[in-house]
């Protein structure tokens, strides 16, 4: 992979303008500025799909072409653009590269879509627009259609962070997404727009050596979001990954934000908090099951509040979380596939800890017939899982048609 995406940054730095200066500087000689100069003049925009518009071209950079658009200022993506005139070579190269990413991922080739999106995205890192919202959601639909639910936290934070909680006048007037009928990634899967969640990366983890790993990437998890909404999920889920991994870490109080950064912060506090927060937590989580909660969010609730459950001391409380637990498997797999997995795990380890190895084998058998890739199968804690399973097989027995000993091959 070449520097490109790098490249396109410095060479913007010094050319953002694609049009006339909208302010006319006078000459010292006249004093000061008189008058504004006249709007830059109309040109035609085309879009990937054939669309055209009439717009003014206020200014490029690498988070979105800016016009003027039937009197409004309007951002575009450049996974968006085909041509404009006098469009700086950079902002071409740029548009290219993230319509080819996003026409990979609309069609469900997330395998070559992904090097390219990995090349796209430490340039939009910390940038706020649609472009930057387009690298991001690419990128976590990739990690996220192999597996990789830990890779696709930083995806996932840099698209919270890319948005704008101002302007939100962007071509086109929908959620972050580059996507199409062809994606074959589950619907709502990657990204819910209500509260500005990944639903496929709930902050809910065994503590794994991908885990590990990026609990060990400290700050740099966080590093060029800012100090915003993208910022404050990162401290909850990197607080999340930390807790699992074993290493020191401290929650900061539950913050003032909207109800998806809310939600995440007493996901995470009803498993790492102590006895009164876990309790507090529990109690503002059940308060969000009703009638009308989605069922990703459903399946986030019952599973942290089971998860919360089970770090108690008191058998039964331990066993109605595992009831808790068990409730996504029953219910949500097909919108939670990665937390319907690793509920299984904690209801097979908490019921072989409580001396229930019946349950725990049957959970454990079910576990790897419906999610053999699953990464919580290497979780240490289902080793006397994994070994009773290898006794329990039955040997490999001979064909019945296998040459008997002395007879032909």
């Amino acid at each position: 992979m070449t520097p490109r995406p790098r490249a396109i940054l410095l060479a913007a730095g010094v050319c953002l303008c694609t049009a006339p200066a909208t302010r006319a500087q006078a000459p010292a000689s006249e004093g000061p500025a008189r008058a504004s100069a006249p709007d830059p003049p109309a040109q035609v925009l085309r879009l990937r799909g054939g669309q055209a518009l009439r717009v003014r071209v206020v200014e490029s950079t690498p988070e979105a072409l800016v016009v003027i658009a039937e009197g409004r200022r309007t951002l575009i993506g450049w996974e968006r653009v085909a041509d404009v005139p006098s469009l700086p070579p950079e902002m071409r190269t740029l548009a290219d590269d993230a319509w080819r990413a996003a026409s990979r991922v609309g069609r469900g080739d997330y395998v070559t879509a992904e090097p390219l999106l990995e090349e796209l995205f430490p340039a939009m890192r910390g940038l706020v627009g649609p472009t930057p919202a387009a690298v991001a959601s690419g990128l976590l639909k990739c990690r996220l259609a192999r597996g990789a639910v830990v890779g696709a936290v930083e995806p996932m934070l840099a698209l919270a962070a890319s948005r704008s909680e101002g302007d939100q006048s962007w071509l086109p007037a929908e959620p972050p997404s580059i996507s199409a009928p062809g994606d074959r990634l589950a619907s709502g899967l990657a990204w819910d727009e209500q509260l500005r969640l990944s639903p496929g990366v709930p902050p809910m983890w065994a503590p794994l050596p991908s885990v590990r790993a990026q609990a060990q990437r400290g700050d740099a998890l966080a590093s060029g979001l800012g100090d915003g909404r993208g910022a404050r999920l990162a401290q909850i889920y990197l607080h999340a990954l930390r807790h699992e991994a074993g290493l020191p870490t401290r929650l900061a109080p539950r913050p003032d934000a909207d109800e998806g950064v809310l939600l995440a912060h007493d996901v995470v506090a009803a498993r790492t908090g102590d006895p009164p927060a876990r309790a507090a937590a529990v109690v503002a989580l059940r308060a969000r099951l009703t009638p009308d909660t989605p069922a990703w969010t459903r399946a986030w609730l019952h599973a942290a509040v089971g998860r919360s459950m089970i770090r108690e001391l008191e058998t039964e409380t331990k066993l109605l979380g595992v009831a808790e637990l068990l409730r996504v498997p029953a219910q949500f797999e097909r919108d939670v596939p990665y937390l319907t997995g690793l509920c299984l795990a904690e209801a097979a380890v908490t019921l072989h800890q409580l001396g229930e190895p019946d349950a725990a084998n049957s959970l454990y058998a079910d576990l790897t017939e419906r999610f053999a890739g699953h990464p919580v199968l290497a979780w240490d804690a289902l080793a006397p899982l994994r070994a009773q399973a290898r006794r329990a097989s039955p040997a490999p027995t001979e064909p019945d048609d296998a040459p008997t000993a002395g007879g032909p091959p």
